[in-house]
């Protein structure tokens, strides 16, 4: 591949970097320590994209729920404080990409959210290793994917 062309990729890329405004409102409140599930959730429901990632996730055959989860407080509550500040981070990061096909980001997620359970699973046999960023990164691991599709349209 021509240097001319991974220059003005990498540029673009920067433009990405930062997180959309509700996901770092949404970090904000779950670093501090007097937020309540409550206070969350109205956060939360003021993405639909986010909320509707985050029904996906918890009534996804990850969260093994026997009930379809239909309120952002349950699924807050099901994910756990921890599991969203990963899905906000992650979600966040991949707003970022517009115009990808759906098919494209199902597949991105459901092989994401497998990699990411393997990779905590795995990660609670490592000592040192905190699972939920384990999590995260399992989480992440392949989105140079997501990259590669919307900047190099392959």
């Amino acid at each position: 591949m021509p240097m001319a062309e991974v220059i003005p990729v990498s540029k673009r890329i920067k433009e990405f970097a930062l997180l959309p405004q509700t996901s770092l409102r949404l970090m904000a409140a779950l670093d501090d320590r007097d937020a309540d599930v409550d206070k969350i959730s109205l956060l939360l429901s003021t993405d639909p994209g986010l909320v509707a990632t985050l029904l996906r996730v918890v009534n996804s055959a990850f969260a093994g729920m026997r009930e379809e989860v239909r309120s952002v407080k349950q699924a807050v509550v099901v994910l756990g404080l921890d599991k969203l500040r990963s899905l906000v981070i992650a979600t966040g990061l991949i707003q970022r990409f517009h115009a990808l096909p759906t098919d494209v980001s199902k597949k991105f997620w459901a092989h994401a959210l497998q990699t990411a359970q393997w990779s905590k699973r795995l990660g609670a046999h490592v000592q040192y290793v905190e699972g939920d960023s384990v999590f995260l990164c399992g989480l992440l691991h392949n989105v140079g994917e997501l990259i590669l599709r919307q900047y190099m349209k392959t």
